[in-house]
């Protein structure tokens, strides 16, 4: 019967409206819910019954249609709305959101993997990432935490992000130096020189110090007579001095034939042993090739009847008077060939020219010195003694290409000599040397410093991360007229020492030596050596020595009042606890250290679908896989269509209240009128029973 056929479509209509309803009251009471997506209720016809099939047209009728009558309504199907929803910032670094495409991915206690958009995530008591309402665990890829890197194509796993435990250290392996180096200053052509005011004094001999006295001997030669140090075995003598303004601290010397002990830098029994204890204490640096320099003793230009050869030089002047004597080093300052050095092997002086022969030749890839440039001889960098020539043992001498560096010829006897590196600020200063609360000697300046220089403190770290600091001294060591655009201007060399250094039977804190070319224009040509600073630290538990490179192409030459030289680059690093973290937009969990260091712990990847509507709600904000949804694939945030992390953020409800509320009104209107149909066609059914 008809109206019974209207009743039954109405119902449908109730039926579907009321489904309809369902799913907007759900979408509403989840306008809160993190990473929900709202879902809609598709209608389709039910079935229709056909009361004449209609005819196709014929050559004089036009056609005639179809006779259908509907039975009313069925739901076809729901739909989620996976459309990106607003970000709402937390601050808190384990709380993330996706922006696009993609799930997160979790393991129940099963194993079994489930998908969500809600990345309310924490850590748990072993710094496991996780779903606190759930316990479930977040899935990524875990980096190697010993070189941190993290390999794309490794199985998933856990994520652990290890606060309070994780601790890193690097050794230096290289640092950068930036800033300007005063190349218009005065070239550093002298260091200072210290003598003792008086003589020391080999007690027991009778007679001036040797290098082989005894140090329970040794005292010192005043104007009334010997004086006796009253030293012992066993004794300590402390060492302390200023190079330039800074302070090198107390350093001490025990006197005996053992090994140093906790708190004593270096042990001996002779005077030569003590010079050798100085000299490491004041961190003089007596390279014989690398042309260090002291106090210049004269100076004079080439004449034009001069001449220069490799292997020796024949100059107008008498330098033998003027102090000259082999085992010193003449140096051209001016002119192509400036920066040219040579060790002398022999001098002699006749007629009116000094003659003179080389330890080793000079640099034939370098233009030979020409008359009109300059020249000038200083003696070794070095602490030394007096001595009567060949007195020593009938073969020591200060002089020839293998010299004892502590026999000094020239100096009187049984006096203490130190000549400085050049520069200002390797000058030495306010020397003190005591034993039992005496001070044994006093140092009287014979000649002082000259030249530009620059200093820069360098920390350094061993393998433990234990910082050291080394003391970086640059001097404007030569200039050369350029004739090219790129040819070498000016010639810095810098000298290291380390206060920290420690060598097993070596006392010493010098730890490298270097030269910088600069062209015309101040900028970096090159330097030698590039591996320059050996930082020795013997019995420290740590990889020994350690060998730092020395990156100065950032250091320019130009002209200025003052030099600024810092430290730029230093790839070592302190220990460090990891204390912080945080999530990138490709999904990678960086780790933030006490020390500022960031590495890589984890990577958060992502889940995608080929058809996110076949995926299962199984509750908690949860999918799984469905029969529809596609085998899921593992991408990387921000690739492959997938959505980035944004971390600190979670992502809200993408309902929409007004539409849900304006969809409410229609699905109630909608249930109403159906209500109406079934009141209408009962009222009818009952008029038609009247009529019996």
């Amino acid at each position: 019967m008809a109206l019974i056929r209207a009743m039954n479509a109405a119902i449908s209509g109730l039926r579907v409206q009321q489904t309809k309803i369902d799913a907007i009251g759900n979408n509403i009471a989840n306008v809160n819910t993190t990473g929900y997506k709202s879902t809609s209720v598709d209608f389709g016809t039910l079935l229709s019954q056909i009361v004449g099939f209609g005819s196709a047209p014929t050559g004089t009728l036009g056609g005639v249609d179809p006779t259908q009558y509907g039975l009313g309504v069925q739901v076809s199907g729901t739909k989620q709305n996976f459309a990106t929803g607003n970000f709402v910032a937390t601050g808190v670094a384990s709380d993330l959101a996706i922006d696009g495409d993609g799930f997160f991915i979790v393991t129940d206690g099963t194993g079994r993997e489930l998908y969500t958009r809600d990345g309310t995530f924490g850590l748990n008591p072993g710094g496991l990432l996780i779903d606190p309402s759930t316990g479930f665990r977040v899935q990524g890829l875990m980096a190697d935490l010993s070189t941190f890197t993290i390999t794309p194509s490794s199985a998933l796993t856990d994520i652990t992000i290890p606060l309070g435990s994780l601790t890193i250290a690097n050794a230096t392996t290289k640092f950068g130096i930036d800033g300007n180096f005063n190349g218009g200053g005065p070239i550093a052509s002298n260091g200072n020189v210290l003598q003792s005011s008086v003589p020391l004094f080999d007690i027991a001999g009778a007679t001036p110090a040797s290098l082989a006295t005894l140090l329970t001997d040794l005292g010192r030669l005043e104007t009334g007579g010997p004086l006796d140090f009253g030293l012992s075995t066993g004794d300590v003598l402390e060492f302390q001095a200023e190079k330039g303004g800074r302070s090198l601290g107390v350093r001490k010397f025990e006197i005996s034939a053992g090994p140093p002990t906790a708190g004593i830098d270096d042990t001996g029994t002779t005077l030569r042993d003590l010079l050798d204890f100085i000299e490491g204490a004041l961190g003089i640096n007596t390279s014989l090739s690398s042309g260090t320099w002291g106090a210049s003793i004269a100076t004079g230009s080439i004449a034009a009847l001069d001449t220069v050869t490799t292997t020796g030089a024949a100059l107008t002047g008498d330098f033998v008077t003027a102090g000259v004597r082999p085992g010193d080093y003449i140096r051209f300052t001016s002119g192509p060939g400036a920066g040219q050095t040579a060790q002398i092997d022999t001098i002699a002086f006749a007629a009116g020219v000094t003659t003179l022969t080389f330890v080793s030749p000079l640099d034939g890839a370098v233009p030979l010195p020409l008359p009109g440039d300059t020249f000038e001889f200083n003696e070794r960098s070095r602490v030394a003694l007096g001595v009567a020539a060949a007195t020593e043992d009938g073969t020591l001498s200060d002089a020839g290409p293998t010299p004892d560096l502590r026999v000094d010829e020239a100096s009187p006897v049984g006096v203490m000599r130190i000549s400085a590196n050049a520069g200002l600020l390797n000058a030495i200063d306010n020397i003190v040397l005591s034993a039992n609360g005496d001070r044994l000697l006093l140092f009287n300046e014979s000649t002082a410093a000259t030249g530009e220089t620059a200093t820069a403190h360098v920390t350094v770290f061993d393998s433990l991360g234990k910082p050291h600091d080394v003391v970086m001294t640059y001097m404007l060591e030569a200039r050369r007229s350029p004739t090219t655009g790129d040819a070498v201007g000016t010639r810095l060399r810098w000298f290291a020492e380390s206060a920290d250094q420690i060598q097993s039977g070596t006392f010493g804190t010098t730890v490298g030596t270097g030269t910088i070319d600069l062209d015309a224009t101040g900028k970096f040509v090159s330097e030698n050596p590039g591996a320059a600073i050996d930082l020795s630290l013997d019995v420290q538990g740590v990889l020994t020595a350690l060998a730092v490179d020395v990156d100065h192409a950032e250091l320019t030459g130009l002209a200025s009042t003052s030099s600024s030289i810092i430290v730029g680059t230093n790839d070592g690093f302190a220990e460090g606890t990891l204390n912080n973290y945080s999530v990138g937009a490709d999904g990678v969990v960086t780790g933030i250290f006490s020390n500022g260091q960031t590495r890589s712990i984890a990577q958060v990847m992502l889940a995608r679908f080929g058809n996110n509507q076949g995926l299962l709600q199984v509750g908690s904000n949860y999918y799984a896989t469905g029969a529809d949804s596609g085998l899921r694939t593992i991408v990387t945030p921000g690739t492959f269509s997938a959505g980035s992390v944004r971390g600190g953020f979670l992502e809200e409800s993408n309902v929409d209240i007004a539409r849900e509320f304006t969809d409410l009104i229609v699905a109630q209107r909608a249930f109403q009128a159906n209500t109406r149909t079934i009141s209408v066609a009962n009222e009818l059914l009952q008029d038609l029973v009247n009529l019996i």
